[in-house]
C-alpha cells in the first residue's frame, strides 16, 4: 500500500491537479506497483505500517489543502474518467483493505470502522461498480438488482446498455445480493490470504511480467469471491443464469490492465482539452 501511494496516487493527484489526468499510453497502474512491492517484500510489517503511516500523511496534507472547485477536477482511475474526489476514495478504500490485510496476519483485525463504511459503501456502489459496466458485453440484458449491505439497501438497474444505482430497493428484483459490506467489497478487490497470494506468485513466474499481476489478482479474487460464496458471506438469491450473464457484462478487477488500456484510450482527450 505504502509503494501504491508513493508510485501512483501521488502522480495522479498530480496529474489531475494540473489538468492533464490522464496517463500517457503505456502506463501500466499495476505492474508499476508490483515492481515496488516486490523491492520492498523482505519488510517486517511493523516497519510497512510506519512507512504507510509516513506516505499517508504526505499525501493527505495535498489533500488538505485543496479548495471544493479543486476536489470535483478532473482525475483518472484504472475505472476511468473520475474526479480527485473519486480518487481519494478509490485510495481510501485501498488503504482500509491493506491495513485489514497487514491486521489479519497480525490477529487484530476487529472490523471496519463505521466511520469510514459507509463512504465506503457509498462510493462502491454509486460508481466503482458502473464504471466497471461494460455495454458491448451487456447487449440487451435487462436486469434488476438488489443489494442488502450492512442493512441498507442499493439498486442497480441493467437496461438499453446502461446500468445505473441508487440508494433504494428495486421493486421485483432478479437478483437480490445480501452481504457484510467489507466481505463484498473484499471480495471484489480480489483480497485473499497471505498464502493464496504467495502460491500465485510462485505459479505466475512462468507469465509474462506484463500479465503477472494480472494472473495474480485473478487467482486471489476466484478464490476470495468463490470462498465468500462457499462460506454464504455473500449470498445471492434468484436466476442463476442471469447471474452469469450480468457477470459476463462487467469488468472483473483481475482484468484492470486491459481496463486501464482502455480508458487511457477513451478518455485521452481529457488532456487535450483541459
Amino acid at each position: 500500500m505504502t509503494t501504491a501511494i508513493k508510485i501512483n496516487f501521488n502522480l495522479l493527484l498530480d496529474k489531475a491537479l494540473i489538468g492533464k489526468p490522464v496517463p500517457e499510453p503505456g502506463f501500466n497502474f499495476f505492474l508499476r506497483n508490483a515492481i515496488e512491492v516486490k523491492k520492498n517484500r523482505d519488510k517486517k510489517i511493523p516497519e510497512i505500517v510506519n512507512e504507510f503511516k509516513t506516505e499517508i500523511n504526505k499525501i493527505l496534507e495535498k489533500y488538505n489543502t485543496l479548495n471544493e472547485d479543486d476536489w470535483l477536477k478532473n482525475a483518472w482511475f484504472f475505472t476511468g474518467k473520475a474526479n480527485i474526489r473519486t480518487l481519494f476514495l478509490v485510495q481510501l478504500s485501498d488503504n482500509l483493505f491493506h491495513e485489514r490485510d497487514l491486521l489479519i496476519s497480525l490477529g487484530k483485525w476487529e472490523g471496519l470502522n463505521p466511520k469510514y463504511s459507509s463512504a465506503l459503501v457509498d462510493w462502491f456502489m454509486r460508481e466503482f461498480r458502473p464504471a466497471g459496466f461494460r455495454p458491448d458485453k451487456a447487449g440487451s440484458l435487462e436486469a434488476r438488482i438488489n443489494y442488502c449491505l450492512d442493512g441498507s439497501y442499493w439498486n442497480m438497474k441493467i437496461k438499453d446498455g446502461k446500468c445505473a444505482v441508487e440508494k433504494d430497493e428495486a421493486s421485483e428484483p432478479h437478483i437480490i445480493i445480501r452481504a457484510e459490506a467489507e466481505n463484498l467489497v473484499a471480495a471484489a478487490l480480489a483480497r485473499a490470504p497471505v498464502a493464496v497470494g504467495r502460491i500465485s506468485r510462485i505459479i505466475g513466474l512462468a507469465i509474462p511480467a506484463v500479465y503477472k499481476e494480472d494472473f495474480e489478482a485473478s487467482a486471489t479474487g476466484i478464490y476470495s469471491m468463490g470462498s465468500a460464496l462457499i462460506k454464504k458471506r455473500i449470498r445471492i438469491e434468484g436466476d442463476k443464469r442471469l447471474v452469469r450473464n450480468i457477470n459476463k457484462s462487467f469488468w472483473h478487477f483481475w482484468q484492470r490492465t486491459r481496463q486501464a488500456e482502455e480508458n487511457i484510450k477513451r478518455f485521452s482527450y481529457l488532456n487535450e482539452t483541459a
